[in-house]
């Protein structure tokens, strides 16, 4: 799991005599996110609002419910400021954060918050498995919006259910998956190993289509980048909408909008 170090949020706070919040920009996904998450984090530290008075300040460049991490990115801000506050020791921010993300997704995996919280490249295995991986290369990645928001909990029910009816199948798509995990590991730590990690990205893309998460949307766009050059896609976060990660042999250039595609 990689951070895009060109998407951020922004997190001030000036004490002062009431709660207030400021959004740049304005953003009611982000607003509406953001509310709801502080009353679970005031809650699960048994906090009032009169305890945590003063401005908070927002900015951001990450669309909500669109693969991209923003819910994991505010849950852990919240994290940090409240261990800033002295309600929260930065050991459990990880738990904690985890657990606000549950409200977004009804069983986060952890990922996007490890990642957020540690702002590197991180090779995650669950349950909480943590371990900083440093690529030996740079592939042409980029990122690009299909134009449908996915639902993460609606994604994880479906791949639930899946697995309750069939449940040889579903362990045959774990299966891949981890095959295509390995693959694209074992591909970006020996140089130049663009054949392997077009493989392994196939194989992940594929195991989403067999879960039932590609939308008609989703694969219309992957269709899109495809047809400009793009070798190889699959979906972030959870599928079924949100953002693509595309591969390339070399950079797009002319091929492909550069104001659609997000440097990896």
């Amino acid at each position: 799991m990689f951070p895009v170090h060109s998407r951020f949020l922004d997190f001030e706070f000036e004490p002062g005599p009431e709660l207030t919040l400021e959004i740049h920009h304005k953003n009611t996904d982000l607003e509406m996110a953001f509310w709801g998450v502080l009353e679970k984090a005031l809650q699960k530290l048994n906090l009032k609002r009169e305890q945590v008075l003063g401005t908070l300040k927002l900015s951001s460049n990450i669309p909500v419910g669109a693969g991209m991490g923003a819910s994991a990115t505010l849950c852990v801000s919240l994290a940090k400021w409240l261990t800033a506050l002295g309600f929260l020791e930065k050991s459990e921010q990880y738990n904690f954060a985890k657990d606000l993300e549950n409200l977004f997704h009804g069983e986060s995996s952890g990922v996007d918050v490890a990642v957020a919280l540690n702002h590197q490249a991180l090779a995650f295995r669950k349950p909480d498995v943590m371990e900083s991986f440093l690529p030996t290369w740079q592939p042409h990645f980029y990122l690009s919006y299909c134009g449908k928001r996915g639902v993460t909990s609606d994604c994880i029910a479906r791949v639930q259910s899946l697995i309750l009816e069939n449940p040889s199948l579903g362990d045959n798509i774990d299966q891949r998956m981890q095959q295509a995990v390995t693959q694209a590991q074992q591909a970006l730590q020996t140089e130049n190993q663009l054949a392997l990690l077009k493989d392994a990205i196939d194989l992940a893309s594929d195991c989403f289509n067999s879960w039932g998460l590609i939308s008609s949307d989703l694969q219309d766009h992957m269709t899109y980048l495809k047809d400009r050059g793009a070798i190889a896609t699959k979906p972030t976060g959870s599928g079924d909408g949100g953002f693509v990660l595309s591969l390339w042999d070399s950079p797009p250039g002319d091929r492909a909008p550069q104001d659609q595609l997000i440097q990896a």
